[in-house]
């Protein structure tokens, strides 16, 4: 592919045209005009097809020379419905318009609405405890708020209800509000208590005599006031100095009634010692420290630090400092202030409790904190721009930008090391981290690393002075020097991340860590464009428990989320939409506590049906697979339902097969389809943008009414569920409320056990349910409030499978039925659970196995009847007389006396002394074989991971040698345990190569199967070489060894080929028939007899003399005593 470019205007190219189209409103109102835009690349002319109205026979069309890759047209709308626009790019003119793309595009136009659907927002988002700030509503969807109307405003504490009186803060109506040009204005909110702040609103139309309600979280943070300013030319009270820098100083003031204000004017240097404030006075009602620069484009780096008390983890370090008074650390001009940092940080904040940095300052700035590197880039950029380390803890940070740095822009988290154990987990926490209202871009590395990276366990060596403390729970920990202990990373328990802007970032963009809280209202954009491997993701809760929602990540480059689970996660609403990646990339791992309670080792399959990882209403759509497990712990508890998932073709992968079928069947009731046919299922399914991760809905889409509606309470948008029994598939409701949609109630009219029978000898029954509606949930239960109950999906047919509790008797089963958030009334049945005699309905020796070559064999009883078994009696005489009882338990075996054809009686007795028939099986013991038959050159992946498999099928045992002194248990014919085989030779990893592997026959149908006859170690050399493998474990005698060697490879030599026994030194070759060949053998062994003692006897086999270079095969070693 190669063109030409003259001042911007393709002249000649060759190249398939790429095409691309945006529109400036998706959901235009009639009269509005739309920007339709298209972005191509080696397009010289466009048609633009425009239609103003529903109606595709009407249209108008318009050419273009595409002269900048990017033209637009203007589409007037004058009617509403489905606005189809074609665009078509054509790389030159002829006959055919070959080299062209084409794309349809749909405006989902629409008449100014007549329901309240409305907006919310706030003159600020951020306001402090002495400032007032005002609540707009305007009309949504052509709304005019002019209507005769009645609305509701509540402000809640965060995560409250309007329903409980101590969660509201304040109620505004009818009389509290002014209308402003279109706009309902809410003025002089003044809230006094610092906090995070949700609303919710109740806005009811007269005239359609109808209510919209909106659930916006965290849309108001209320932060601490600043100290009153000094007068103009007060003097400070102190001041406070770097030790040894001397220009690094912080004045102190005195203001207001009881303030302090202090400020740092940072100095032109790369280094100083942090600025030590523990004599800073204690008392003052507010303290806020504003920053300066002493030089506007020099390095200017702020060190704060108190005295870090180790050992002591409960006690604060900065005790002027509290919740309601902490340090505020702001600027005081018109303009945001740049700070440059070099070297470690550029910003960082030591041993402190109660921090704030207030990025508006005095002048409610937006962004008005700004850390970057220095514009001279001879200056080493810093590595972290803000770092926060040493038990810091009750931070808060907002209206900051950060960017320029050669690793992290934002670093949070004391790592747990072998001299503090004081900071580590049980010991400390980092409490209530409060990040909002922050833009974090183009770093070289993660955007924001939050928490210790890992929350896995480790032993250490306590390098400290030995030292006793109190632990979180107010206990005694005592630490001993050069002793071991089991180290983790603190936790950050209440931890807040919202509203955070994370742009264009090499590595992950936001990497969160042993955190308890929420993630919400974030946008993350192109985020490890870097794409180095283990460093894509674009949100990574990599160790997390709480919420995850109404984020929105476009393109990251990666895995777009990661998800570790430290305890339950809802994750919702989110978008996650990317032209790279995969979707989700889950971790697990046995040392993670959380993950693995009982400390099992690694490898052995440890089942975690305790976490539950909830992904509902969401989009979930990039070119990779959907969720990407770890094979470690097998955390089954992961569901998905009312998702939209594009990917490609794989939902999930990288866990075991038993805990995907669980997955799998937990994912349910999702919109699923491959990727590459997103463009047409947006058309489909009305979806306005894919390509910017725009996946409103128009109000017709089929995806409205499609969820399922588990924990469904309000869309992306915020608006509460609007319809009574219909809930969506993916975050979005429709644009509007459809009239069209099936809202009607469900009735559950009645249920039926077993058809109605009055009585079940069977704890499992079959629950008939008779509902009028379209019901899609259920839950059952035999408790009337159905409180321990869960929600699960009707099966087809209407009948549920449910399992009885306990004990005999009449049971009443209760169960209630919902469509979206409307739950029927509760119904019910009752049957008598009745008894059934225990049955002894066989007997099963040695798991059905007709022979045995041990005298102890397991004994299984299979029984039925409402009564388990509580003893039991075996025995070789038909009657059992003189046999006695024994207690019964899962784990049965029986001993023979001698060999031969036996038979077993057995029988069973339950608690009431009530007995079973006797019943018996047969049995054959055999003289245990000494028979050992080897299949060569496996490797251990073939083999379940082992490095040795008996094959009951073929009575042989398969073996891997990967190095050297590598030692195999081997195994008789009959699947006893006898005799090692010890690797020898050091000629590396020993397996069958597809180029020199045994022949086959194609059929199976040679002395073994063919993958058997196909493996095979090949010595290969053009000079003297050997191969030797050692057998021991064996009982001294004589021994028939026979070797099965073959290769499908031409360059063999059997004159120069040697296979042989050693037995104490003394070697014996084996004898070689006549004309036998390697290469292509299918039939033929090589044989010897030898004497063995204790020490068992070697086999090698190899080249014995210089020349071409050959292949020597050993496939298959036969050991059988004489």
């Amino acid at each position: 592919m190669s063109n030409q470019e003259y001042v911007n205007k393709l002249i000649g190219g060759i190249g398939r045209v790429k095409l691309a189209t945006r529109v400036s409103n998706a959901f235009p109102l009639l009269g509005d005009t739309v920007t339709l835009e298209a972005a191509t690349k080696w397009a010289q002319k466009m048609y633009f097809t425009k239609r103003s109205t529903s109606d595709p026979s009407v249209m108008t069309g318009e050419t273009i020379d595409n002269t900048s890759q990017k033209t637009s047209v203007t589409i007037p709308v004058s009617g509403s419905g489905d606005l189809r626009q074609e665009v078509r790019a054509v790389n030159y003119r002829n006959a055919e318009e070959l080299f062209s793309a084409s794309l349809v595009r749909y405006l989902y136009a629409m008449q100014p609405q007549t329901l309240p659907y409305h907006e919310v927002w706030v003159s600020s988002e951020i306001s402090r405890t002495d400032q007032s700030f005002d609540l707009f509503i305007s009309g949504d969807n052509g709304y005019d708020t002019s209507r005769e109307r009645i609305v509701q405003v509540y402000i809640l504490k965060e995560n409250g209800s309007i329903d409980n009186p101590d969660d509201v803060v304040s109620v505004r109506t009818a009389s509290d509000y002014t209308n402003d040009n279109g706009e309902l204005v809410f003025s002089q909110y003044n809230i006094q208590a610092r906090g995070i702040y949700d609303v919710e609103t109740r806005y009811y139309d007269t005239l359609t005599q109808k209510t919209i309600s909106k659930r916006i979280n965290k849309l108001i943070t209320i932060t601490p006031r600043l100290a009153a300013k000094p007068s103009e030319g007060q003097e400070p009270i102190m001041s406070i100095v770097s030790v040894g820098y001397p220009d690094a100083k912080i004045d102190v003031y005195e203001t207001g009634v009881n303030d302090c204000y202090m400020v740092f004017t940072i100095p032109n240097t790369n280094y100083y010692k942090d600025i030590n404030i523990d004599s800073l006075p204690s008392g003052y009602d507010a303290y806020t420290l504003v920053l300066k620069k002493a030089v506007e484009n020099g390095t200017s780096r702020v060190r704060i630090a108190c005295t870090e008390i180790k050992g002591n983890p409960q006690q604060n370090p900065s005790p002027q400092f509290s919740e309601n008074n902490p340090l505020v650390v702001t600027i005081d001009q018109n303009t945001p202030l740049t700070l440059y940092g070099t070297s470690w940080n550029t910003m960082s904040f030591i041993s402190m409790w109660h921090v704030v940095v207030d990025g508006r300052g005095y002048h409610n700035l937006s962004k008005g904190i700004k850390l970057d590197r220095n514009p001279d880039h001879k200056i080493t950029w810093p590595v972290i721009q803000l770092q926060i380390a040493d038990g810091t803890k009750y931070i808060e940070f907002f209206e900051m930008e950060i960017t320029g740095c050669s690793f992290a822009g934002v670093s949070i988290k004391t790592d747990p090391t072998a001299s503090n154990p004081w900071y580590w987990y049980e010991n400390f926490e980092l409490n209530n981290l409060w990040l909002h209202h922050m833009y974090v871009h183009d770093t070289n590395s993660e955007g924001w690393y939050i928490g210790y990276f890992t929350p896995e366990k480790s032993t250490v060596t306590y390098t400290g002075e030995t030292i006793t403390f109190k632990n979180l729970k107010g206990e005694d920990v005592t630490y001993i020097k050069g002793h071991s202990y089991t180290k983790k990373a603190h936790y950050l328990p209440n931890f807040r991340f919202y509203r955070n802007t994370t742009e264009h970032t090499g590595y992950d963009g936001i990497q969160i860590s042993n955190t308890v809280g929420e993630v919400c209202y974030n946008t993350l954009v192109d985020c490890a464009y870097k794409e180095e491997s283990s460093q894509t993701s674009g949100l990574s809760i990599q160790s997390f428990a709480g919420k995850c929602y109404n984020n929105f990540l476009l393109d990251s480059h990666g895995p777009n989320m990661q998800v570790g689970p430290l305890g339950n996660i809802d994750i919702f609403n989110n978008i996650v939409q990317s032209k790279y990646g995969a979707g989700i990339q889950f971790l697990f791992s046995y040392d993670t506590p959380e993950q693995n309670p009982t400390g099992a080792v690694a490898g052995s399959g440890v089942i975690n049906d305790d976490l539950q990882v909830i992904f509902r209403n969401n989009v979930i759509s990039t070119p990779g697979l959907t969720a990407n497990g770890r094979n470690t712990v097998q955390v089954r508890g992961i569901h998905m339902y009312d998702n939209i998932i594009a990917n490609n073709g794989q939902l999930f992968a990288n866990m075991t097969k038993d805990t995907l079928a669980v997955w799998e069947s937990q994912a349910v009731n999702n919109e699923v389809f491959l990727y590459s046919d997103l463009y047409q299922k947006a058309i489909d399914l009305k979806i306005a943008d894919y390509i910017s991760g725009d996946y409103r809905i128009a109000f017709d889409s089929p995806l409205i009414s499609a969820g399922l509606g588990t924990g469904f309470t309000f869309d992306y948008r915020g608006y509460l569920n609007w319809y009574n029994t219909v809930c969506p598939i993916g975050p979005f409701m429709g644009k509007f409320k459809s009239d069209d949609i099936d809202d009607e109630s469900v009735e559950l009219l009645s249920i039926s056990i077993n058809g109605g029978n009055s009585s079940t000898h069977e704890r499992n029954v079959s629950v008939l349910l008779n509902y009028t509606g379209v019901a899609t949930r259920y839950r059952i239960g035999e408790t009337a409030d159905l409180s321990s109950a869960t929600w699960q999906n009707i099966p087809e047919g209407n009948i549920i499978e449910y399992t009885l509790s306990d004990g005999f008797g009449h049971k009443t089963v209760y169960v209630q039925i919902s469509k979206g958030q409307t739950i029927s009334d509760t119904k019910s049945a009752t049957i008598e659970y009745v008894s059934t005699p225990l049955t002894l309905e066989a007997l099963i020796l040695n798991g059905g196995k007709i022979t045995s070559t041990s005298l102890i064999i397991p004994v299984t009883f299979t029984y039925s009847g409402s009564f388990a078994p509580t003893k039991y009696r075996l025995g070789e005489v038909a009657d059992l007389t003189g046999v006695s009882w024994v207690d019964y338990s899962d784990s049965v075996n029986y001993t023979f006396t001698s060999i031969g054809s036996k038979t077993v009686y057995g029988q069973l007795q339950d608690a009431e002394g009530n007995e079973t028939e006797i019943k018996h099986s047969s049995i054959t013991i055999e003289e245990p074989s000494e028979k050992i038959v080897i299949s060569t050159g496996w490797v251990s992946s073939e083999i379940g991971s082992t490095g040795s498999l008996y094959d009951e099928i073929n009575k042989l045992v398969k073996i891997s040698t990967p190095a050297t002194n590598t030692i195999r248990n081997l195994y008789t014919v009959t699947g006893d345990s006898l005799g090692t085989l010890t690797k020898i030779d050091s000629e590396g990893a020993s397996y069958m190569a597809a180029t020199t592997k045994g022949a086959s026959t194609g059929d199976n149908s040679g002395i073994y199967p063919d993958e058997i006859l196909e493996h095979n170690i090949c010595t290969g050399s053009k000079s003297e070489k050997y191969r030797e493998n050692k057998i021991g474990g064996l009982s001294a005698g004589t021994y028939k060894i026979r070797l099965f060697c073959s290769t499908i490879h031409a360059d063999v030599d059997v004159s120069r080929s040697k296979w042989k026994i050693s037995v104490n030194g003394v070697e014996t070759d084996f004898l070689i028939p006549t004309d036998f060949t390697p290469k292509g053998n299918l039939t033929q062994w090589l044989e010897q007899t030898v004497e063995i003692g204790e020490d068992g006897f070697s086999i090698l086999w190899g080249v014995t003399s210089s020349g071409s270079y050959i292949w020597v095969p050993m496939n298959i070693i036969e050991i059988e005593k004489i």
